[in-house]
């Protein structure tokens, strides 16, 4: 077994070591680009090159270490093997051998193994916590997706109000930008979110009336969105909707801001809030509270 690993070893080293890594960011496959850029900041968090050593002690680190989820666990470790494979796939036939052998190696031993993932703890989720929507991010494989879970969760908006927003909503005020919302009942109020994420709204649509456009100049259809909120979190176990980031964005900043609920419940359109709560004085949350829930 050891001289598998030793073999394995010498495989990747066939390739300069940057180069390995260089051509394994640049491959497209159907793993979200935060699959893979996990394993990366793995590598400079430990200071390491892409050989042997590195993937095992990857791979024990997502499983025992990480506190990730079985199935993203899972999603990280095929995301390596998958570019690797792809890196080697001109290789000679003994050095493409070796590569299986240690990568077989890695999915019998206990240490590095995948997880066994547990339906019955896959739960309907109506609202998940700041770094269980980073997850969401991470395991995300387009952009628009990743645009729209960070977009819902930060602003707390319901999907329509956000697909309805034209640039003529929105100032920039430094970092962040205000936005006014014609929410459900036809009752305008006005939210805040960071400016680099409408800049990549911006970049990714170039929307010329709507901040998400279709390319024909219409509104996106609020049931794809939707649907590809709910097909990431099914990648990552959770069942959820997009109304959840909602759900998440209201628990979010009622657990962090427990003396401002009314300001919570202002700020996400509620037609009412207990009468104590709306008596407050700090009824209001500063920006800075609001933007502290965004995801890079």
């Amino acid at each position: 077994m050891k001289e598998k690993g030793v073999k394995a070893m010498t495989a990747l080293q066939t390739v300069q070591q940057t180069d390995i890594r260089t051509e394994m960011e640049g491959i497209e496959d159907n793993y979200g680009k935060g699959q893979i850029q996990r394993f990366f900041k793995y590598l400079d968090d430990t200071n390491q090159v892409v050989n042997e050593e590195s993937i095992t002690s990857y791979f024990k680190w997502l499983s025992w270490e990480s506190g990730y989820r079985a199935r993203t666990i899972n999603g990280y470790r095929s995301a390596v093997r998958s570019r690797l494979r792809a890196v080697m796939i001109d290789a000679d036939l003994n050095t493409f051998r070796d590569i299986e052998t240690f990568l077989k190696r890695l999915d019998r031993d206990p240490m590095t193994k995948p997880k066994k993932i547990n339906n019955d703890g896959v739960k309907k989720r109506h609202c998940l916590t700041r770094a269980q929507i980073s997850e969401l991010i991470d395991v995300a494989w387009t952009v628009p997706q990743k645009l729209f879970i960070r977009a819902l969760f930060v602003t707390g908006l319901r999907v329509t109000e956000l697909l309805t927003i034209e640039h003529r909503h929105c100032t920039v005020l430094g970092d962040k930008v205000e936005i006014v919302i014609n929410g459900k009942g036809g009752k305008e109020r006005t939210v805040v979110a960071p400016l680099s994420l409408i800049e990549a709204i911006n970049d990714h649509y170039q929307g010329k009336k709507y901040l998400l456009e279709t390319e024909r100049g219409t509104v996106l259809n609020r049931h794809y969105v939707s649907n590809e909120i709910t097909k990431v979190g099914k990648k990552a176990g959770y069942i959820i909707s997009a109304h959840s980031l909602r759900h998440s964005f209201a628990t979010y900043h009622i657990k962090n801001t427990p003396n401002k609920i009314g300001a919570v419940s202002k700020f996400l359109g509620h037609s009412s809030v207990s009468t104590t709560v709306s008596f407050y004085d700090a009824n209001r949350m500063d920006d800075d509270e609001i933007l502290s829930a965004d995801i890079i």
